[in-house]
């Protein structure tokens, strides 16, 4: 538990827990993570104003030179925070794609920071540069403004070399106000007159590899090219060609009512899709109940994903689960995945769970790259002594969780519903597992049936059937559907 407010300089291991809970917030929110070396310094105040003002914290705690132990605690539990953060987090949400964050110590938008991370888990090895020179707020980060580097220049013209208060930043440079780092147009890289307000998304993108990123963005499903393409000088600028989407889901209670997409979120509207850049990708989950299964058939059916069941509890694994069935759903051309469904009880460490498990799924090929990060299921309690209380099941999930994300590094899926809603009092903290929810309603039926810890991320994948028909299976199918951008589905994957 934190002891001591926090200010730049400081060091310990209060500092490194405090690192370590930004990162767990920083993950679902696309902010780009910190190096736990247990000293305060620019880059994690830096994180924890932007993390701050993202779960609704005030502006005079985040503007505070020291990180209160109150303001340490909600960044480390997010669940206790009071309506009056949380009203300001949902307020906020909407509006932090424009939000000024830095991404490589460089500051950019968050909604760039975005698609620049993802290109980062993608494959590109490149850095951000300079991207947001705005006079007032390049210097907060450390920077110079466009209007220092165009008088650098200048200077540089006239006396025919780099004044020494420059230090070497003295390459030509547009006059402030027409520059697109500053979301101003050049009349150039972009239509005229020049100073004309460019887009959010437009500002200038300095970068090392700009091949390597575009090329990844494209792959990703981005809209982005090199503004000034006949320039050697030039060859590092990137602009986005259209905006790259919010930086947290766009639906789900916790989105704007009124805004474009949320209506066809879920549905795989082509529409929504060519306009926030979203795909709809189905697929299924089997168990024992589903003894043969033609992969083939389900992938030729238009499936992306499969799910199998692989163990239950303890001592319990699904008896058809093995290497022909896993190597089958990959064989097919499936994305596919494995789950355990959890047994809270009395006298059951949760970490014995995890351990058989991932000795089971080694036993049959083991998790490769691609794969469907491994899913907890979460619906029902154990059959040994007495029932857990809520809280104890909490505090069973918990530790599941935390023993998986310590043996793979990457936080598990939970699968859950009204289990989670209703037997277990609808717990806030979610534990940083992205949601694979079940609920047979009709999409307009669905917000209500997300859980309270899911309402600021959204779901991932939705279970919208149990009865449903799927070629290679007889009888009743369980039937799932993802709608997002491709590459949101992707952070699912190892």
């Amino acid at each position: 538990m934190a002891a001591r407010a926090l200010k730049t300089g400081d060091s310990g291991a209060d500092v490194k827990a405090l690192q370590q809970a930004l990162n767990q917030r920083a993950e679902s929110r696309f902010y780009p993570p910190l190096a736990t070396d247990s000293t305060v310094g620019p880059a994690t105040m830096r994180a924890f104003q932007a993390l701050g003002w993202a779960l609704g914290l005030t502006e005079r705690t985040l503007s505070a030179p020291e990180i209160s132990v109150g303001a340490q605690r909600l960044i480390a539990s997010p669940e206790q925070r009071k309506p009056g953060e949380l009203a300001r987090a949902r307020q906020r949400g909407p509006a932090l794609h424009a939000h000024t964050i830095a991404f490589d110590g460089a500051p950019t938008f968050w909604g760039l920071a975005k698609p620049l991370l993802l290109a980062r888990e993608h494959s590109w090895d490149g850095q951000l540069v300079s991207s947001d020179r705005r006079k007032g707020v390049a210097e907060r980060f450390g920077k110079k403004s466009q209007a220092t580097l165009f008088d650098c220049a200048q200077r540089k013209i006239a006396t025919g070399q780099c004044p020494a208060d420059c230090g070497g930043d003295c390459a030509p440079a547009n006059p402030p106000g027409a520059s697109s780092h500053e979301l101003r147009s050049d009349a150039n890289g972009f239509p005229g007159p020049v100073g004309r307000q460019l887009k959010w998304f437009e500002l200038g993108l300095d970068v090392s590899d700009s091949d390597g990123l575009i090329s990844v963005l494209d792959q990703l499903g981005y809209k982005a090219h090199r503004t000034y393409p006949n320039s050697i000088p030039e060859h590092h600028h990137v602009n986005f060609t259209a905006s790259p989407g919010p930086v947290l889901p766009d639906f789900g209670p916790a989105s704007h009512p009124a805004h474009p997409a949320t209506a066809h979120a879920l549905s795989g509207h082509a529409t929504a899709a060519a306009a926030t850049g979203a795909v709809t990708l189905t697929g299924t989950d089997v168990s024992f109940n589903q003894p043969s299964v033609d992969w083939a058939k389900v992938k030729a059916a238009g499936h992306d994903f499969a799910m199998s069941r692989c163990t239950d509890g303890l001592h319990s694994p699904d008896p058809k689960f093995g290497k022909a069935r896993w190597k089958g759903m990959k064989d097919a051309g499936l994305v596919r995945g494995a789950y355990h469904i959890g047994r809270p009880q009395t006298g059951r460490d949760p970490k014995d769970e995890v351990t058989e498990f991932l000795d089971r799924l080694t036993a049959v090929g083991g998790l490769h790259d691609g794969d469907l990060l491994p899913i907890l299921d979460i619906e029902a309690f154990g059959s040994i002594g007495a029932p857990l209380t809520a809280q104890q099941t909490v505090l069973w999930v918990r530790d599941w969780v935390a023993e998986m994300k310590r043996r793979i590094g990457r936080h598990p899926i939970i699968y859950t519903g009204v289990f989670w809603r209703e037997t277990m009092n609808n717990p806030p903290n979610n534990f940083g597992c992205p949601l694979w929810l079940a609920a047979y309603v009709k999409k307009k039926d669905l917000p209500p049936c997300i859980p309270k810890a899911w309402h600021e991320q959204g779901i991932t994948i939705w279970q919208y059937s149990e009865t449903g028909s799927c070629p290679g299976i007889a009888g009743d199918a369980d039937l799932n559907r993802f709608t997002g951008p491709r590459a949101r589905f992707d952070l699912l994957r190892m």
